[in-house]
């Protein structure tokens, strides 16, 4: 039986004795590593600096490998860190004594197996000092993200050799050696930041025998995200302009950083500006433009700084382009006169520059008139050409189509009133000292009529030589002896100055009533007029224009025709082709041009108000002042109506009298 078992056991380990003998036996390692390529680095260089060699072995395994340097003064380096088979590892050595060393490297794989020493490079260290650390680098402390910046910094080499300058720009990014240049030079280098954070900017410096200093102190660089600069300041310009006229804006931006800005101007027209050049924050700019048609366009700017951040665009500019003068002639003061028009197309319109002017009908000094006091009045042209105009200093005055003066008369007050000339010469005229005065055409007095309050009224005459004047609360009519014919007193009145219909009607317009009266004294009817004063016109259908709160046409029933949605200062004028001129007030002053209809034709715009009443000489030419002193000519298309009381005081001559020359 213990045969048998030993037999059995025999067999069995008989059959297993090559699966163990296989198992005892060693895996083999594999091969080890190429020998390395010979080291590469500085041939020359100089004691206690440190110089950086690399080598390269490849693995028949591809292992991993790792690669030590023998530096030929005895001294064996450890091995570098694990790189990828046939990749460079990299290590720095430095040394103490001038001599010729030579530099080899091994390798070794992850399993340890080491090759051979490679081919050694040959490096003499010289008897050198390294240059000295370079100073901190100067520039920016605070940078804009993207922004180029310039950082300098300067080294010496007690040697005297030539330097090379290096940046580390606290990135993980260190620039290119630069080119050598004397010890002591400084260099200026260039850097532009991709990421905002703190930046810590060093510097280094080699010599031409490889010698390297320490890298320097470091310049702190705060690198932050740009700002945009601040909205720009609302542009400022003229109050008005002209068609095709070129206008200069400006406006002026700051920059939080600091930095320098650009601007640009949005002209409202589609039309944007160039960027003009860079300026100093706040500093201001100015561009020019010019529109092509009237209408009112809104000026913007915005702002860039030298990085290219944009601000948002500035509050708007109003800014009315208008329709074009002829020309205008600037008075001394502000023009509230009506303007007359001679024979000649001599344009008279009185100032508060106490002067009576003659201006010729291409817009230059015919000649002036001074007189003693403010000439609110409007002049009055005689057939021989005398002009009569009221003034502030209780005269009325005569002057020659010359200039010259013919004669004066004193009143007892304030002339206002705008004088009214009959058939036969006779002059009426209203005082302050609450008269009216019919004066002959020598100067003498014909007689007055005493009211019961100050005449600021225009006379008007009627066909049968009947003078409509108000004063105060009251309408007179008087006749051509000086006799009361009738009164019609109205509680709302302000001295009322009347303009006569084809059938004899008399239209005045008080405070906030438009009152139609019978040739006899008796009312026709009455309406609302949106609180207004300025005399009413009349056109050739009997179309009744007068100004408030609106510009109404009321027919001669007194009903509404249409109004014309702006405030009125000035008495209209109405053209033959049935266009309607008068002074506006809005948003800005201008003349308006309105149809027949009551639909806008055009408008000129004016930097004042218009409270001067328009004339439309022959030509179409259109004649008003305003309270800045101007008196403006601007080409209308049609001439003055043939109507019964197209304008203020029925005719270009401002005659005041039905039948009275309605054309020069």
């Amino acid at each position: 039986m213990i045969c048998l078992r030993f037999s059995v056991l025999s067999i069995l380990l008989a059959m297993a004795s090559p699966l163990l003998l296989t198992a005892c036996k060693k895996t083999p390692i594999g091969h080890p590593p190429t020998t390395p390529s010979q080291p590469t680095g500085i041939s020359n260089g100089g004691y206690n600096t440190s110089y950086e060699f690399c080598a390269t072995a490849a693995d028949p395994d591809s292992d991993s490998v790792a690669i030590r340097f023998s530096w030929g003064d005895g001294a064996t380096s450890e091995w570098s860190g694990w790189v990828a088979s046939g990749e460079t590892a990299k290590l720095s050595h430095a040394w103490s004594n001038a001599s010729t060393y030579q530099v080899s490297a091994q390798a070794k794989d992850r399993p340890g197996q080491t090759s051979g020493w490679s081919e050694s490079l040959a490096v003499q260290i010289i008897a050198t000092h390294p240059p000295n650390t370079p100073g901190a680098p100067t520039g920016p402390s605070s940078a804009r993200k993207d922004s180029l910046c310039t950082f300098t910094t300067i080294a010496t080499d007690p040697d005297g050799d030539g330097v090379s300058y290096r940046f580390d720009w606290g990135t993980g990014d260190t620039s290119a050696w630069s080119d050598w240049l004397p010890s002591g030079q400084a260099i200026s280098m260039k850097y532009s930041f991709r990421r905002s954070g703190i930046r810590q900017v060093r510097a280094q410096v080699r010599d031409v025998n490889e010698a390297r200093s320490a890298w320097s102190n470091a310049l702190t660089v705060n690198v932050r995200d740009p700002s945009a600069p601040s909205q720009p300041s609302i542009p400022t310009g003229p109050e008005i302009g002209f068609r095709t006229v070129g206008y200069t804006f400006s406006s002026e931006a700051e920059d939080v950083d600091g930095d320098s800005v650009s601007i640009r101007f949005s002209w409202g027209d589609g039309d944007t500006s160039d960027w003009s050049n860079l300026v100093q924050s706040g500093v201001a700019v100015g561009r020019s433009h010019a529109w092509s048609d009237t209408g009112m366009y809104f000026v913007e700017s915005q702002a860039r700084d030298e990085d290219g951040a944009l601000s948002g665009w500035s509050s708007e500019y109003e800014f009315p382009v208008s329709r074009e003068p002829k020309w205008r002639y600037g008075t001394g003061g502000s023009v509230w006169s009506s303007p007359a028009i001679g024979t000649d197309g001599t344009i008279y319109v009185g100032s508060d520059d106490y002067y009576l002017y003659a201006i010729n009908a291409y817009g230059s000094l015919a000649w002036r008139y001074l007189t003693g006091g403010r000439i609110s009045s409007s002049p009055a042209i005689a057939a021989d050409g005398t002009v009569y105009v009221g003034s502030e200093d209780s005269y009325l005055y005569a002057i020659s189509a010359d200039g010259s003066l013919k004669w004066r008369y004193e009143t007892g007050g304030c002339v206002y009133s705008s004088p009214a000339i009959t058939a036969d010469g006779t002059v009426y005229v209203g005082s302050g000292d609450f008269y009216l005065y019919a004066i002959s055409a020598d100067g003498s007095l014909k007689w007055r009529y005493e009211t019961g309050g100050c005449v600021y009224s225009n006379p008007a005459v009627a066909a049968d030589g009947t003078v409509y004047f108000g004063s105060r609360d009251t309408i007179y009519a008087v006749n051509t002896e000086g006799s009361l014919v009738w009164r019609y007193a109205a509680h709302d009145m302000a001295n009322p100055s009347p303009a006569i219909a084809s059938d004899g009607t008399i239209y005045a317009q008080s405070f906030d009533t438009l009152y139609a009266i019978n040739p006899g004294g008796t009312a026709k009817w009455r309406r609302g007029n949106g609180n207004g004063f300025e005399p009413p016109v009349i056109g050739a259908d009997g179309t009744v224009y007068i100004g408030g709160s609106c510009l109404y046409a009321i027919s001669p029933d007194g009903s509404t025709k249409w109004a014309y949605g702006k405030t009125v200062y000035s008495t209209a004028a109405v053209a033959a082709d049935g266009t309607v001129y008068v002074g506006c007030e809005g948003r800005w002053s201008e003349l308006c041009a309105v149809g027949p209809d009551g639909s806008p034709k055009w408008r000129y715009m004016t930097a004042a108000s218009v409270q001067s009443s328009p004339a439309i000489a022959p030509d179409g030419s259109i004649y008003f002042g305003t309270v800045d002193g101007y008196l403006h000519a601007v080409q209308g298309y049609s001439p003055l109506a043939d109507a019964p009381w197209p304008k203020y005081h029925h005719d270009n001559r401002n005659t005041g009298r039905v039948g009275g020359g309605r054309r020069p």
